[in-house]
């Protein structure tokens, strides 16, 4: 009895044994190529790396197709004769431990020849499709301040039409034209100035130093704390601001038409008004409506003094005259 249960414990051991090996069978050892090398004068294959030969039994070298003959091999390196007639070309090589459990090929190309010039580089391939959109960037940091005041914005601006259309500098001219003293008072004289103002591409609105019984300079204008300039080509002065515009003396004679070139000395403009901006009663050819011996008006001359805004008297029928006009 103790023997027969010895037995059949011995028997299910070895099923064990049997049933682990056939569900579990061991990994192939493939053989591992690392490089190879021909020697063309005899000719012969050298091939190195490991697991050619795990067991001592030869491996089986194929080469394009065919088996080599071994000439020597151990578990790294392997020497084969290869075919003679082989052209120059690549051929696929491939190496199994034949005898090794269980067995396992390896494949590896193998350049015969010399390696030929770099081809000529092929035509650019298509463009791809555009990428999509990135994702948008984080806003930038804000920049600084800019000038708020009046003069710190003029300190910006160099340009001189520029500072005439925000008002660093005010912008003076005579007429080019000469007009009649029967324009239609002080509104139709700030019409010509705008005109005129308008037709050399002036920036701002224009005014007329003119008086009448209803308005004058003094009451009308705006009274700039900046410079009165002309439109010749160095922008000459006329007043550093309104206060010396009707002091009585003035920078320089207000002598520059509106497209910026100088007029010919002794001009007279019709003003109606003295140098302080105020009305000259009795002196506007029946407040600009008039244009016969019946009326005066008053008039400038090209002075840089207080004779630019009253200088003299003439009767309204005398003929036409220049105007003064300041932007405002």
């Amino acid at each position: 009895m103790y023997r027969q249960s010895r037995f059949a414990l011995l028997s299910l051991a070895v099923a064990l044994v049997v049933a682990s090996v056939l569900t579990h069978p061991a990994q192939a050892q493939l053989p591992v190529i690392v490089s190879t090398a021909i020697n063309y004068g005899t000719p012969t294959l050298t091939i190195s790396g490991s697991n050619f030969s795990p067991t001592g039994n030869a491996p089986m070298v194929v080469f394009n197709g065919g088996t080599l003959s071994l000439i020597a091999f151990k578990n790294t390196s392997i020497a084969a004769t290869l075919p003679s007639g082989l052209l120059p070309g690549t051929y696929t090589l491939l190496v199994t431990n034949v005898k090794a459990h269980p067995s396992g090929t390896t494949s590896f190309d193998v350049t015969y020849g010399a390696v030929g010039p770099q081809g000529v580089p092929g035509a650019p391939g298509a463009p791809g499709a555009p990428g999509a959109p990135g994702a948008p960037g984080a806003p930038g940091a804000p920049g600084a301040p800019g000038p708020t005041s009046l003069s710190a914005v003029c300190n910006v601006v160099t340009y001189f039409f520029g500072q005439a259309a925000i008002g660093c500098v005010k912008i003076a001219f005579i007429t080019s034209g000469t007009y009649l003293p029967n324009f239609g008072g002080v509104a139709g004289g700030n019409k010509i100035c705008q005109q005129e103002a308008t037709a050399n591409g002036l920036p701002g609105q224009y005014k007329a130093w003119l008086s009448d019984s209803t308005s004058s300079p003094s009451t009308s204008f705006v009274q700039s704390t900046g410079p009165y300039q002309m439109l010749d080509t160095n922008h000459t002065l006329v007043a550093s601001n309104w206060t010396q515009l009707t002091s009585g003396f003035i920078a320089n004679p207000l002598d520059v038409y509106p497209n910026g070139s100088v007029a010919p000395s002794t001009l007279t403009a019709w003003t109606g008004t003295d140098y302080t901006g105020a009305l000259i009663t009795g002196y506007t050819c029946n407040d600009w409506t008039d244009i016969t011996g019946s009326f005066e008006g008053s008039t400038g001359t090209d002075a840089p003094t207080k004779f630019w805004g009253y200088g003299g008297v003439a009767t309204c029928n005398i003929g036409a005259y220049n105007l003064y006009c300041f932007q405002q």
